[in-house]
């Protein structure tokens, strides 16, 4: 059985976001980040670098 973790993102802290996913890419096969329309794309984009099993889906604005 695979599990997943998906993290919704709207502008985040990219320090904290780093810490979360190296806590939990280790527990789960795939991380899904869905960013809404955050300022700081850029920088969680340069985080697949990092992380093999993380996939970005990338909304242009925040849906409420």
């Amino acid at each position: 059985m695979k599990i997943g973790c998906i993290i919704v993102t709207f502008n985040p802290d990219i320090k904290q976001l780093v810490r979360n996913l190296a806590s939990v890419s280790k527990q789960v096969s795939m991380v899904y980040i869905v960013d809404n329309g955050s300022y700081n794309y850029h920088n969680i984009t340069g985080l697949k670098k990092i992380y093999d099993n993380l996939k970005i889906i990338e909304l242009k604005k925040n849906l409420k």
